[in-house]
């Protein structure tokens, strides 16, 4: 069967939004069959297409809140990614909510875990999710890769700043990892375009590495190239090799050419994988053979 536009249009829908309109439960058990329709959690569905995890978890998360609207908000890392913003999909499992009432205690279940709003923390009226700031601190005391991917993007895009970010510090007092929030938020840059670049940094750093984003660096032949990060003080470009960033033939040829200059002025090259992320000290090998490369 066709579904109504009504529910199509929708994000996610509830069975009891269907029946409103007159869609039987046995309708959507039959649209789920045809492939029409996706079953987010029990009494909840999306028509969207959830190509990634992050989309599953990005419905799953709007099923939760809306369910127990104007009781719960999203937060942590799905506050996160309900702002836009990228966390890893190690983050993915758990959906966050914080209940909008004070007083009421955090508890875990069914893949959510529910928490307690702190008493310094304003909604605005209506709201779905927390501030953006909060949203991004919190994300780092669940994942602080996923803290600095998400801060990284919200600064870059204008959603807030640094100094803002250090200022909301007071809105996760007394919190457990609060110190490994204040180190996301010592490395936080704007200048970095990807989430791969800041779980880059972030590994790096943990190693002892510091990084320099967004670094204009010359070839043999004059010209010049902007490299994702290079290591301070020296010749060594540190460069994250995601699945997507070389989608052509041409994409390849051009960065073995770009890299052959580069190598022929005296740069070196750490070429950074999700599987060597994995690995820290075969990163951290890596990347000391690279500079006793360079110093000689």
């Amino acid at each position: 069967m066709a579904l109504p536009v009504a529910l199509v249009a929708r994000q996610v829908f509830s069975s009891r939004d269907a029946a409103a309109i007159g869609v039987s439960y046995r309708e959507l058990e039959r649209a789920i069959r045809d492939g029409e329709l996706t079953r987010i959690c029990r009494g909840w569905f999306t028509c969207q297409t959830l190509r990634w995890p992050s989309d599953r978890h990005r419905v799953r998360a709007q099923a939760e809140v809306l369910q127990r609207r104007g009781r719960v908000v999203a937060s942590h890392t799905t506050g996160a990614i309900w702002h836009g913003l990228p966390v890893r999909n190690e983050s993915l499992a758990q959906v966050h909510v914080m209940w909008t009432g004070r007083g009421i205690g955090g508890k875990a279940r069914g893949g959510v875990s529910f928490h307690r709003l702190p008493s310094t923390v304003t909604l605005s009226p209506g709201g779905l999710v927390v501030p953006v700031v909060l949203a991004c601190l919190q994300a780092a005391l669940v994942d602080p890769v996923s803290g600095l991917m998400a801060a990284d993007q919200a600064v870059r895009n204008g959603a807030t700043t640094k100094d803002e970010l250090v200022e909301g510090l007071p809105l996760i007092a007394g919190l457990r990892g609060k110190g490994q929030v204040q180190f996301v938020l010592s490395l936080v840059e704007g200048r970095r375009e990807s989430p791969g670049e800041s779980e880059v940094a972030y590994a790096c750093q943990v190693l002892g590495h510091i990084l320099e984003p967004q670094v204009w660096v010359t070839g043999i032949s004059g010209r010049r190239y902007r490299a994702d990060s290079v290591l301070r003080g020296s010749k060594v470009i540190v460069e994250y090799d995601g699945r997507a960033k070389y989608s052509t033939h041409d994409d390849l040829l051009n960065e073995k050419r770009r890299e052959d200059d580069l190598r022929a002025a005296g740069w070196h090259f750490v070429r950074v994988t999700a599987e060597l992320l994995r690995s820290p000290a075969e990163l951290d090998r890596r990347i000391r053979l690279s500079l006793s490369r360079a110093a000689a």
